[in-house]
Parts: structure tokens; C-alpha cells; sequence
């Protein structure tokens, strides 16, 4: 039952995005406006020509009481793309890519849900040694991490699995 609830759950995030770093009450009495001419500023003309169509835009926790915000950061933001397309295209940028809005950094990220998130942070010591060892590699919903490796298409749902691999192969 746990699993069909995490997975109705991903479901419904599958065309959210959160944005890291947009500092606090920038976004006025209108969220989703804000946000749709954000993504045409932040990432200019090549992905974001025209505004795009949002159907939500909010923070996230509790209004900052003064001073705290100062020391916690920015909320961050959670925006719902009305077209699932526009959310993928902003994902595929170059993932090494800065971005910044009005001099801050910002980052994107895809919204998954508490369980996704925890399993794919598994791969975190195994991504790393992939990219210094030059390994192809991709790490798809929910979590299982596909290796391009001489010809070989390998697909690991552990962390343990991938490991075991490197150790033979490196």
C-alpha cells in the first residue's frame, strides 16, 4: 500500500519543479506570473522564448519571521508546469549550466517525493566515481541508475549492486 501511495504521489509532482534561491517576496501577490517571466529571464530566449503556461506557484513552509529569513535562506520554490514539455526542456539544459536571477544563484531541481529522493541519494558515491572515471551514466525515475560501459548497458536498482560492479570493473 505504502508503494501505491508513493507512487500515486510521484505522479502528481511529475510536472513540478523546485526552485532554489529566489529571494524571499520577489514574487509579489502573483506567483505564477512572477515565476512564468522568471524562466524567460533566467534561462533566456532558447528555452523559455515566450512565458510559460503555469497552473501553480508557491513557496514552501511557513512565512519567515524578520531576521530569520537572513539566516535560513530563501523558501523554496514549487512551480507546476501546465505542459509536462516545458518542465523537461528546462531539465535538459546543460545540467553544469549557472544560473543566476538578479545576481543570485539559483538551482532547479525535479520535485520527488521523500522516498524517491532518499533512494536516489544512494548513488551519490557511485555517480561520483562515474564521472571521474569518464563512465556514461543516467539515473532514471524512480531510481535506477543505466551504466554505457564498452558496449554494455547496465542497469543497477541498488546502490550495493553498482558498487559491486565498479569494484570489478575499476
Amino acid at each position: 500500500m505504502a508503494d501505491k501511495i508513493d507512487d500515486l504521489e510521484s505522479r502528481s509532482r511529475r510536472c513540478n519543479l523546485r526552485v532554489v534561491g529566489v529571494p524571499e517576496r520577489r514574487e509579489g501577490a502573483d506567483p505564477v506570473a512572477f515565476m512564468s517571466g522568471f524562466f524567460t529571464e533566467v534561462l533566456g530566449d532558447s528555452l523559455a522564448a515566450s512565458p510559460m503556461k503555469l497552473d501553480r506557484a508557491h513557496r514552501l513552509g511557513p512565512h519567515p519571521t524578520p531576521g530569520s529569513a537572513a539566516k535560513s535562506g530563501p523558501r523554496v520554490m514549487i512551480v507546476k508546469f501546465h505542459n509536462f514539455w516545458d518542465k523537461e526542456a528546462i531539465l535538459r539544459r546543460p545540467a553544469r549550466e549557472q544560473l543566476h536571477f538578479r545576481g543570485k544563484k539559483i538551482h532547479i531541481f525535479p520535485d520527488f517525493t521523500s522516498v524517491v529522493a532518499k533512494k536516489r541519494a544512494g548513488f551519490v558515491d557511485v555517480k561520483r566515481i562515474l564521472h571521474e572515471k569518464k563512465i556514461r551514466f543516467s539515473l532514471r525515475f524512480p531510481a535506477i541508475l543505466h551504466v554505457d560501459h564498452n558496449g554494455e548497458n547496465l542497469r543497477f536498482a541498488s546502490p550495493a549492486e553498482a558498487k559491486a560492479w565498479l569494484g570489478r570493473v575499476v
